[in-house]
């Protein structure tokens, strides 16, 4: 998969695992060619992407949507995150709609295994309901954006539980907006 995030700045996306939430909703799990600590996830939903692409020691890139059509592309420096965690500032770019027909084809392709299980002897599972505002809503782009961006935070969060080697796994139970 070639995630072309900038001009310039084109990875090539090595797809190790699919986890398929339902229908069209998938989470991709991988690594970057050529960059063997790298790490990769992409929430896929409705024809919307999220997506956390991991190079330690390189660059740190995010993809959310906004809304329409158009994709959000962030770049971090690692560096300065160690030191005050803080929002660039999008740069606004049409994401190459070519890489969105190969996870369409992943989240339709029933011949790709899920992957992540939950042993339930020695893990911990956690389910989640998260709730948001009317604003957040049409902050993530709609409902296709807050459900891409929320399976994208969960797989994160589970990504980084199994990296760390404790015995914890949360699932998204339940979201919704809320009116106060």
């Amino acid at each position: 998969l070639e995630l072309n995030l900038f001009p310039g700045a084109s990875l090539i996306a090595e797809i190790s695992c699919v986890d398929f939430k339902g229908p069209r909703r998938v989470v991709c799990y991988g690594k970057i060619q050529g960059h063997t600590e790298s790490s990769l996830i992409i929430a896929y939903y409705k024809d919307v992407i999220s997506a956390i692409v991991r190079m330690p020691g390189e660059a740190e890139y995010a993809i959310t949507y906004q809304s329409d059509g158009t994709h959000l592309v962030y770049e971090y420096d690692p560096a300065a995150l160690d030191e005050c965690p803080r929002d660039p500032g999008p740069a606004e770019v049409q994401v190459d709609a070519s890489g969105v027909s190969d996870v369409k084809r992943a989240a339709t392709s029933k011949s790709v295994a899920s992957g992540r299980s939950v042993d339930a002897v020695t893990n911990t599972q956690v389910d989640v309901m998260v709730v948001y505002t009317t604003n957040a809503l049409a902050h993530a782009g709609g409902e296709a954006g807050m459900a891409s961006f929320l399976d994208l935070c969960i797989a994160d969060a589970n990504q980084r539980y199994s990296n760390s080697l404790a015995t914890l796994n949360i699932s998204l139970l339940f979201h919704t907006n809320v009116n106060y």
